[in-house]
């Protein structure tokens, strides 16, 4: 059975989009079929993040009747195949985007959306046409608030919510510890990203942090999350292996 899992968040600029991308190229590279999705019809930015031309066709041209889906699919060097939406057309209505996923049901593991951010009807219309979800947040009171509206609505819904992310994580004073933002949530932490100037890289080469900078803290977080969703143990990683990652990184 095909797992449809929205990434969501409560507010904008927690780096969702970032962290879609790498989760679903973690997942391929384990074997796994995925699709990934642009959901955000008024902010698509997925085409951005992979370095995809912007005269190519989208899901917008898909819904329209210009294009097959077979022409808008793109299939990435992991294995990922990237159905991006048009960031220059606002036109798109999100009630579009079960029909979108119909043709991957059966033929991938899982199709990741990338979700708007709120909690609106854009992000119900996701959440609805999902059966799993996970929350991206900073580890701050904006962003914690705002995710508490969006893990209402999932609620309401009735979409599983497999934890939180807490992204750009600078571990500071500064931000809320984890396990208060874990209480104010209401859901499990799964994962820890890092604050880290190797993802501002990855988006400007248009190449996702784990292709970009495979060796990277970042990467790692990310990897965590994919082997949880999976049901697996995530890899320890001993001494040895982190002196290894280091020195890989300082040559990377």
């Amino acid at each position: 059975m095909t797992r449809v899992v929205s990434i969501v968040s409560g507010k904008g600029g927690v780096g969702k989009t970032t962290f879609s991308t790498n989760l679903a190229i973690s997942l391929a590279e384990k074997g796994e079929r995925v699709a990934l999705i642009d959901g955000d019809f008024s902010g698509a930015n997925i085409s951005r993040h992979f370095g995809l031309d912007a005269s190519s066709a989208t899901l917008n041209d898909v819904v329209k009747g210009n294009a097959y889906i077979t022409q808008a699919v793109y299939r990435h060097k992991s294995g990922v195949s990237v159905l991006p939406a048009d960031f220059e057309d606002y036109s798109l209505d999100s009630n579009h985007l079960k029909h979108a996923i119909l043709d991957f049901l059966g033929q991938k593991d899982f199709v990741i959306i990338d979700s708007p951010p709120g909690a609106n009807k854009p992000v119900q219309r996701a959440l609805e046409a999902s059966n799993e979800a996970i929350i991206v947040s900073r580890p701050m009171y904006p962003a914690v608030d705002n995710a508490i509206l969006t893990k209402k609505l999932a609620n309401k819904i009735g979409v599983e919510i497999k934890g939180v992310v807490l992204n750009q994580v600078f571990d500071d004073h500064l931000e809320l510890r984890h396990d208060i933002v874990s209480e104010k949530i209401g859901e499990k932490i799964i994962g820890e990203v890092p604050h880290c100037d190797y993802i501002r890289e990855s988006i400007a080469h248009g190449e996702p942090v784990l292709h970009h900078k495979p060796y990277s803290k970042a990467a790692d977080s990310v990897e965590d999350v994919s082997h949880k969703l999976l049901g697996l143990e995530p890899p320890k990683r001993g001494p040895a292996e982190r002196f290894k990652k280091s020195f890989l990184r300082f040559f990377d």
